[in-house]
C-alpha cells in the first residue's frame, strides 16, 4: 500500500468517523465497525510513535507520541502496550478462518527494537532519538539500523 494512501486511511479522522457510523441509525450501528474504529485509532497511535518527526514545530497535544523519543517522552511506557495489542490482532476471512496480518511480526520486532536502540544511544549521551530523520523517510533510520542496509 502506498504510504500516502495509508496515512489517509489510517487517520484519527477516519477512526472518529467510524465510531460515529457505528452508532448510526438509532443505535443499530454496523457490525464490527467500532472494532475497526479501535483498530484504526490504535494503528494511528503506533504510527505516530515510530514517526516522530516534528521539524521544530510545537508538538500537537492530541498526538503525544508524534515527537522525538526522549527519557521523558511517553514512548517507552507505550511500546509494551502497543506490542501486546499487536500480538492480539487477528482477522477472519469469509470462511471464518482466523489469520494474523502479514505485517504483525515486523511491527512487533520494531516495537521491541526501538527501546533497545534508545537505551544504547542514551548511554552514549544522546538526549533524543528522532525516528524519522528526514521528512518523507518514516522509520527509515530504524530499518537501516536493524537490517544493516544503508
Amino acid at each position: 500500500m502506498n504510504v500516502a494512501r495509508a496515512a489517509q486511511v489510517l487517520s484519527k479522522t477516519v477512526a472518529s468517523s467510524l465510531r460515529v457510523v457505528s452508532l448510526w441509525h438509532e443505535g443499530a450501528g454496523i457490525p464490527n465497525c467500532s472494532d475497526t474504529a479501535d483498530m484504526v485509532g490504535q494503528m494511528v497511535t503506533i504510527w505516530d510513535s515510530v514517526n516522530g518527526y516534528v521539524n521544530g514545530k510545537k508538538a500537537d497535544p492530541n498526538k503525544p507520541y508524534r515527537c522525538p523519543l526522549t527519557s521523558e517522552s511517553p514512548h517507552l511506557g507505550y511500546y509494551p502496550v502497543a506490542k501486546q495489542w499487536m500480538y492480539s490482532i487477528q482477522f477472519k476471512d469469509k470462511f471464518n478462518k482466523t489469520h494474523r496480518p502479514p505485517c504483525q511480526d515486523g511491527w512487533i520486532s520494531l516495537l521491541d527494537t526501538i527501546p533497545i536502540v534508545w537505551r544504547e544511544l542514551e548511554a552514549l549521551g544522546f538526549e533524543s532519538l528522532n525516528l524519522r530523520y528526514q521528512p518523507g523517510q518514516s522509520g527509515e533510520f530504524l530499518r537501516k539500523c536493524t537490517t544493516g542496509v544503508w
